[in-house]
């Protein structure tokens, strides 16, 4: 398990690629998590296939018809219904060039 110090820099959009294309490159090596889906070579999707870094214990939803108010909502239920929902922990959210990205703690399962 990484520490908090390491995950932070894995967030730091200085330091990664941009979602799509570590999630283009998972897709062509055949270890995308949504097997269902192929994906867009066109860049911004409305909804994307969501993105697993196991070895971060991350686990990224985004796309154009992604909104804050989702990771929002998963915080107010993870605060009040923590004893009855299980729910992800939410990191962090960026917009970017017109996508919302929401950084989620992945649980393996």
């Amino acid at each position: 398990m990484l520490s908090s110090e390491a995950k932070r820099e894995a967030l730091d959009p200085d330091k990664r690629l941009p979602i799509y294309l570590l999630q283009k490159t998972r897709h062509l090596a055949g270890t995308s998590v949504d097997k269902r889906r192929t994906l867009s070579e066109a860049g911004p999707q409305r909804r994307a296939p969501v993105v697993v870094f196991q070895e971060l214990s991350l686990l990224v939803k985004w796309g154009t018809a992604m909104r804050i108010s989702e990771g929002q909502c998963l915080c107010a239920i993870g605060q009040l219904l923590k004893d009855y929902v299980p729910v992800l922990e939410l990191y962090t959210w960026r917009q970017d060039g017109g996508e919302t990205f929401l950084y989620m703690k992945y649980l393996d399962s």
